[in-house]
C-alpha cells in the first residue's frame, strides 16, 4: 500500500474543516495541552530521544518492530526531522520502493516499441512517470504515513482500548483535522459529518494489488483526455447513449416520476393501498473491480469506438423531491471490446437546492402539469407537489455532482482504486538528529 503522490480532499474534508474550526471558535474543545491523553482516541509512542508520536498503533508486520498510522501533515508540522528521515530513506534505491514506476515505464517502452504515433498521449504518460519519480524524493506528504520502528527505538508506549484506536485510525483516515489532540466525543461529532458512502474505515489493500489499481487509473486518466468516452444512461432497463435524443436527463426523470407516480396510483386501487410507493431503492452495490461491461452496453460502446464508457444511472424519491444520480465507470483493456468496471462516484440532492424561480418556469412546463395532475388525484398537498415538480431540476443538480465526484475521482491516479486517501509506508532503524524531547 504504498502511495506517495499527495492527495487534495474534496467536499467531505472542506466540511470538516469549517466544522472544527466553528467549534473552536465556540470554545467547546480544549486545546492540545488540556486534554489528557487518556481522553483523546490516540495512542502516543515515545521514541528513545523523546520524540512523540501520535497516531493510532496497527499490528506490526516484522517481528521486534511497532507499527504506527500518522496524518502525514501532523508529522510535518510536529516532527519534520523524522519525516526527512523517512524521506531520506525513500531516496535510497526509489524505484523499487513504488511498484507503480516499473509498470509504467514498461506501458510506455511497449507503446515506444510499437510505434505509437500518439505523442501527446506518449508525453503525458511521462509527466506522469516523472511526477511519481519526483514523489519518490521529493518534499510532498501523503495524507497518511504508516511508521515501522525497532522495538529498540521505544521508550514507552501509551495505547488505548482497541475501540478507542479503532475510532482514532478511522479520524485520521479521514482527515479529520486536529485529530491527534480532540476529546473522543468531539472525533465521533466530526465523523457523523461525514457521509457514510465517503467515510473511509480502512487502508487501502496490500502493495501489489494498490499498484495494479493506481497503474490502471492512470491509464484510465490518459484514456479519458485523449481517447473517447461513451457516455450512456441506464433507464428502465436499458442503455440509452447521451448522443440520443432521447437521453435529455430531464426528460427521462419526469418518464420515471410519471411511473412511480402510476405505481402510487396502482397502489392506492389495490387491496395494498397501505404499501408504500416512489421511495429511493436502497443503493445497489457496486460491480466488483474488473467485472464486464454488460453486453448491451458493449453494443452501443463500440459502435461509438470508445475507450472509456460511463453509465449514468438516476433514482428519485418524487414524495420528498429527492434524486441520487450514480456513474460506473469501465475502461477498455487492449484492443478488445471488453471494458472492466474501474469505480463508482455518487450525487445526491434535494428539492431545497433548487430556486423558486426554478421550480415555477418546471411547473409552467405542460408535460409537468399532466404529472402535477397525476399527483392531486391521489390527494397529495401543495407542498408534496412543489416537491414532485422540481425533481427535474433536482436530477440536473445531483448528475452535476456526480461528474464533480467522477472528476476528482479520475483525476487523483496516485490514491488506491475506491479510496481517497494517499498511503506512505516506511521503516524507521535509527533517530533523527535533533529529536523532539
Amino acid at each position: 500500500m504504498t502511495h506517495k503522490s499527495c492527495h487534495q480532499w474534496g467536499p467531505a474534508r472542506h466540511r470538516l474543516v469549517v466544522m472544527t474550526l466553528l467549534i473552536c471558535g465556540a470554545g467547546s474543545l480544549t486545546t492540545h495541552a488540556e486534554v489528557p491523553i487518556r481522553q483523546r482516541t490516540v495512542d502516543v509512542l515515545i521514541l528513545q530521544d523523546g520524540t512523540r508520536l501520535l497516531g493510532a498503533s496497527l499490528p506490526a508486520e516484522k517481528e521486534a518492530t511497532v507499527s504506527i498510522l500518522v496524518r502525514g501533515e501532523w508529522l510535518k508540522q510536529n516532527v519534520p526531522e523524522l519525516l526527512a528521515r523517512l524521506n531520506a530513506t525513500n531516496k535510497q534505491g526509489s524505484v523499487a520502493q513504488n511498484p507503480v514506476i516499473p509498470l509504467l515505464t514498461a506501458h510506455i517502452t511497449s507503446l515506444e516499441a510499437a510505434g505509437v504515433t500518439d505523442i501527446e498521449r506518449v508525453g503525458f504518460l511521462r509527466e506522469r512517470l516523472q511526477n511519481l519519480q519526483h514523489d519518490e524524493v521529493g518534499p510532498l506528504t501523503p495524507d497518511v504515513i504508516v511508521i515501522d520502528i525497532s522495538d529498540k527505538l521505544v521508550r514507552r508506549k501509551l495505547l488505548q482500548k482497541p475501540a478507542i484506536r479503532e475510532l482514532a485510525g478511522i479520524g485520521i483516515l479521514n482527515a479529520v483535522m486536529d485529530v491527534e489532540a480532540l476529546k473522543q466525543a468531539d472525533v465521533r461529532a466530526a465523523l457523523r459529518q461525514i457521509p457514510a458512502t465517503e467515510l473511509v474505515r480502512s487502508l487501502p489493500t496490500e502493495d501489489v494489488e494498490s499498484a495494479a489499481n493506481t497503474f490502471r487509473r492512470i491509464l484510465l486518466q490518459t484514456d479519458r483526455i485523449f481517447g473517447r468516452t461513451c457516455r450512456l444512461i441506464y433507464h428502465s432497463g436499458r442503455y440509452v447513449s447521451e448522443q440520443d435524443a432521447t437521453a435529455n436527463p430531464e426528460t427521462l426523470a419526469l418518464e420515471l416520476l410519471a411511473g412511480q407516480v402510476q405505481s402510487q396510483l396502482n397502489a392506492l386501487l389495490s387491496e395494498n393501498a397501505g404499501a408504500s410507493a416512489g421511495k429511493l431503492k436502497a443503493e445497489t452495490n457496486a460491480p466488483a473491480l474488473g467485472q464486464s461491461l454488460p453486453s448491451p452496453a458493449v453494443v452501443i460502446a463500440t459502435a461509438e469506438q470508445a475507450d472509456v464508457v460511463e453509465v449514468c444511472q438516476m433514482k428519485l424519491n418524487a414524495s420528498s423531491g429527492a434524486a441520487s444520480v450514480t456513474i460506473d465507470l469501465y475502461h477498455r483493456h487492449g484492443n478488445k471490446a471488453d471494458w472492466k468496471f474501474a469505480g463508482r462516484v455518487t450525487g445526491a440532492a434535494t428539492h431545497q437546492d433548487i430556486s423558486v424561480d426554478q421550480q415555477q418556469n418546471i411547473a409552467n412546463d405542460p408535460r409537468v402539469k399532466q404529472i402535477t395532475q397525476l399527483f392531486a388525484g391521489l390527494g397529495a398537498g401543495t407542498g408534496d407537489l412543489t416537491k414532485a415538480i422540481s425533481v427535474g431540476a433536482v436530477v440536473e443538480v445531483a448528475q452535476q455532482r456526480a461528474k464533480e465526484n467522477l472528476q476528482t475521482f479520475v483525476a487523483s491516479p496516485g490514491a488506491a482504486a475506491g479510496s481517497r486517501v494517499s498511503v506512505l509506508r516506511r521503516t524507521l532503524t535509527e533517530l533523527p538528529s535533533g529529536g523532539r524531547r
